[in-house]
Order: C-alpha cells, then sequence, then structure tokens
C-alpha cells in the first residue's frame, strides 16, 4: 500500500521540481532604488536543483544506505526520519515505508509544507537542511549550524563532481 499524497502536496512538488530559480546576474553593475547594489566580476553561480539537495541530505544523514538506522534506533531509512517527524509529513506506514527514497522525500516535502512553506516556496535549503535536522524550529538552533555546513560542503561537492566530468 502506498501513502496517498495529498492534492495540494502534489501541486507544490510539481512547483518546486519544475521551478529553477533565476541566479542573481552580479556580473554588471545596477543602479535606481529597486535594483541590486552589489557587484562583482564573479560569474552568478548557478543555483542548485532540488535533486541535487536531496541527494546531499541523503548523503549527509545516511551515506546512501535505504536500510540505515540511527539515532539508537529513533531515526530510519535514507532520510534518517523519525516516527514523530513522519507522521507530521503526512507519512502513514513508518514501519514499511520510512526506508523507501521517494517515499521519504514526499514525507520531507509534507513537513516542509507544514513548518516552513516560505523556506520551501524559495528554495532556502538552509533553512529546509536546518529543519529537517532540528524540528520544526530547527532554523533558528545554533546546534544545526554544523549540520547545515555538511550538507552544503555534500552540495558543493556533487557539484565540483558534476563539472569535472564536462572537463574530462
Amino acid at each position: 500500500m502506498r501513502t496517498i499524497i495529498p492534492f495540494t502536496l502534489i501541486v507544490v512538488i510539481a512547483h518546486v521540481l519544475v521551478r529553477t530559480p533565476e541566479p542573481l546576474d552580479l556580473t554588471h553593475e545596477h543602479s535606481g532604488p529597486d535594483e541590486i547594489v552589489q557587484r562583482t566580476s564573479e560569474p552568478a553561480v548557478i543555483p542548485y536543483s532540488f535533486r541535487e539537495f536531496f541527494d546531499a541530505l541523503m548523503h549527509v544523514e545516511s551515506g546512501g544506505d535505504t536500510r540505515a538506522i540511527g539515532d539508537d534506533g529513533r531515526s530510519r531509512g535514507p532520510y534518517q526520519i523519525s516516527r514523530a517527524y513522519w507522521l507530521d509529513g503526512g507519512g502513514s506506514d513508518y514501519d514499511r515505508d520510512v526506508w523507501d527514497t521517494y517515499e521519504s522525500e514526499s514525507v520531507m516535502l509534507g513537513y516542509w509544507m507544514r513548518y516552513t512553506p516560505d523556506a520551501l516556496e524559495s528554495l532556502d535549503y538552509e533553512v529546509l537542511a536546518r529543519v529537517h535536522n532540528g524540528g520544526p524550529r530547527g532554523a533558528d538552533k545554533e546546534s544545526t549550524i554544523a549540520y547545515w555546513n555538511k550538507v552544503r560542503a555534500e552540495l558543493l561537492a556533487g557539484r565540483n563532481k558534476q563539472e569535472s566530468r564536462y572537463e574530462d
């Protein structure tokens, strides 16, 4: 039996996965009261995709092991999700489905929709990662900064790996 995903969650998932945020163009000067005033000679950074973000979270949480068990048995699966998180995110059969990457990602999206919809809408990966790690108020906890730094390092490592494939 699969988890039934509410229609609103499907709409958000489609929006997040299809939408590609525009990188800021910081390579030329802007003027005017509503324009960006920061200037740099560096090219704009291409934003990470949601897939890259999920992959980085999974690598930090379990190294990609879908059968991982952590926190003395309280967290399970590829994203190390607890039973309470699972239920808050709209999941149903924790014991069976937490091991499934797709089901876990659906629950994570539901959790973020519930506790940090603005960060989900804007693809604020730092807030999303810190809430995933520290609970609904995780983005305000100093203890989640180190976690975010690990996720950010994984994002960069994944991007560097992709770029090196193009250089060969």
